[in-house]
């Protein structure tokens, strides 16, 4: 097998997050716009972290600036602008800057070569991982994935969107997975495939659960359902919180994602929301709405 240098590593997780992100625009309203240089992508759900700037490579500051205006009227909500661990951070940050956006952080870009995990060890036995291959599970996966993550509802409406407009069991892209305390569904991942690298993402455990080795195992489980599929590389980007589980497993550091949030029309966005969440209730009380709890 070729070893791969450090930048090699860096493109092969940049390129799994970017195709991710763009995978957002299966969701029901949502809108995309692709250069060479970056992908632009709102998904109508009124969340920075939600839309999306892609940068791709160096050039990617003088077209930010050039079309500006015309990326401005793009989005109506919120939107963050993420520079891959194959970016140099200082080519853009201060066009970002200049034009409203503030620096939110960092997380660490990881991988994996999945042949050297010699061993996949359940810390809990307990716990029981299942994949999602129905509307009702998947239910339960938005479920588990909206109180570990705290997502509003509305977001959660949209991933049902996305997810359910296509056959659960047979998707080739994304594989979700549960995993079950006896009968309550307590942990949450996924993983999606492009080229030949297979990212984790969505690893999410109840608060209630924590500290119980639930995402752990969840990662666990999604190595050995990509060693089956015979990917030879699995990629993420982690959380402060995430970041010393996945060394445990042998994740390595190829860099960090950069992340630069601009706030659009905050009264629209808080109308909307308001809006939303009256027609929520509404929808509450004559069984129109879809909630998971």
């Amino acid at each position: 097998m070729v070893k791969r240098s450090t930048v090699d590593m860096a493109n092969l997780i940049a390129q799994n997050f970017y195709d991710f992100r763009e995978y957002y625009v299966n969701i029901p309203g949502a809108k995309i716009d692709r250069s060479d240089q970056m992908t632009l992508i709102e998904t109508g759900i009124p969340s920075s972290s939600w839309n999306a700037i892609l940068s791709k490579n160096s050039q990617t500051n003088q077209e930010l600036q050039d079309r500006f205006p015309e990326i401005e009227s793009f989005y109506r909500f919120s939107c963050t602008c993420w520079i891959g661990p194959e970016q140099n951070r200082k080519t853009l940050e201060d066009v970002l800057q200049s034009q409203g956006f503030r620096a939110m952080g960092t997380t660490a870009a990881m991988a994996l070569q999945i042949s050297k995990v010699k061993e996949l060890s359940y810390p809990n036995p307990e716990i029981k991982i299942v994949s999602v291959r129905s509307i009702r599970e998947l239910e339960f996966y938005l479920s588990v994935l909206k109180k570990s993550f705290s997502m509003p509802q509305y977001a959660i409406d949209k991933l049902y969107g996305m997810f359910s407009r296509f056959h659960i069991e047979d998707s080739p892209v994304f594989y979700h997975y549960l995993g079950f305390l006896g009968s309550k569904a307590v942990g949450c991942a996924s993983l999606f495939v492009t080229g030949e690298s297979i990212g984790i993402y969505y690893v999410g455990t109840l608060p209630e659960y924590r500290g119980r080795g639930v995402g752990k195992m969840m990662t666990q489980y999604c190595l050995k359902k990509a060693r089956e599929m015979d990917f030879s590389y699995a990629v993420l980007r982690a959380s402060a919180f995430g970041e010393p589980i996945y060394r445990q497993l042998g994740f390595r550091e190829y860099g960090q994602f950069c992340q630069y949030n601009r706030i659009i029309h905050p009264v629209y966005q808080l109308r909307w929301k308001a809006g939303y969440y009256f027609k929520l209730v509404l929808d509450k009380f004559t069984g129109d709405a879809i909630w998971f709890s």
